[in-house]
């Protein structure tokens, strides 16, 4: 979920959202990805959800916390963003899935500094069926 916290940036302004993480120590994952919003449709502090493109995982597999990666495009002015990410998982054998929600709250995003790396705590999973 993305909202803007100031002004509505230029209509040129696009950012994605890349989950990421490492199994097994060596190996690089594409988690999800929601390839580009356009910050126009953003409204202010109002937090608008986005479906991402996910890959099934084993979370298992994975050797620390996962990262969520935000890319400019298009930015020629200091954007503020509020951030907030939710992954679900399910069992393919039973109906007990998990979910980690967080709040990354506010980041801005800079002509210099268009990306931000932020790391997804993977101990906020919880259990519900």
């Amino acid at each position: 979920m993305v909202a803007a916290a100031g002004g509505k940036p230029s209509q040129a302004v696009h950012v994605s959202i890349t989950v990421t993480a490492q199994a097994l120590s060596t190996i690089g994952l594409l988690i999800a990805t929601c390839p580009e919003i356009a910050l126009t449709d953003v409204a202010e502090s109002v937090l608008r959800g986005y479906e991402m493109a996910a890959n099934p995982i084993r979370l298992d597999a994975l050797t620390g916390d996962p990262t969520v990666v935000i890319r400019a495009s298009g930015i020629n002015e200091p954007t503020a963003l509020t951030l907030q990410v939710r992954l679900e998982a399910s069992a393919p054998t039973t109906e007990t899935s998990v979910a980690l929600d967080h709040d990354f709250g506010d980041l801005t995003l800079t002509a210099e500094a268009p990306v931000a790396n932020l790391q997804l705590p993977l101990s906020g999973f919880h259990t519900s069926s």
